[in-house]
């Protein structure tokens, strides 16, 4: 919200009926102001000591017409922008910590359904390779490609067990 002070030194424009008395709320929306606008009138000679440099900023539209706003208004509005953008970064980052870990559970759980699979493949693999009559009846061929997938599978279960412990503990 900044305040604005409409300055002129012409009497007519703020008297009743006045072009910027009429148009006060056309003024805000312009200046895209929520704040008070105030409309003043003084001689050229006043205007000079109302129109300090060091306290307020001035657009000049011409030398009868004048917008002031003083600065520590708009030092003021800079400080609160920057503390909301602040608050709005820590918010995202918060977010995105929190969408982070939503990422890391379902790696976890998808590491895992993964590994339970595997490890369903090697315990049907152990008893086909177990029974009795598998090195009579099998091939020798296919003996040696289910020893392949066996240590395929052994390195997978290994690999994966390391991946979701390193996932666990948080990198």
């Amino acid at each position: 919200d900044l305040p604005f002070t409409v300055w002129t030194s012409d009497a007519s424009l703020v008297g009743p009926g006045g072009a910027l008395l009429e148009s006060q709320s056309s003024l805000s929306h312009f200046t895209r102001s929520t704040g008070q606008i105030h409309l003043s009138q003084t001689s050229s000679e006043t205007s000079n000591s109302l129109v300090d440099p060091s306290v307020m900023a001035v657009h000049i539209i011409s030398p009868e017409l004048k917008l002031l706003t003083p600065l520590s208004a708009i030092k003021d509005a800079i400080a609160e922008a920057e503390s909301a953008k602040a608050a709005a970064t820590a918010a995202a980052n918060a977010a995105n910590v929190g969408e982070a870990n939503k990422k890391q559970e379902q790696e976890l759980k998808r590491l895992s359904k993964k590994l339970g699979n595997v490890q369903a493949e090697l315990e049907k693999l152990g008893v086909r390779l177990g029974r009795p009559e598998y090195s009579e009846r099998v091939p020798e061929k296919v003996q040696q490609l289910d020893a392949k997938r066996r240590v395929d599978l052994l390195a997978q279960e290994e690999h994966l067990l390391t991946t979701i412990k390193t996932l666990d503990n948080g990198f």
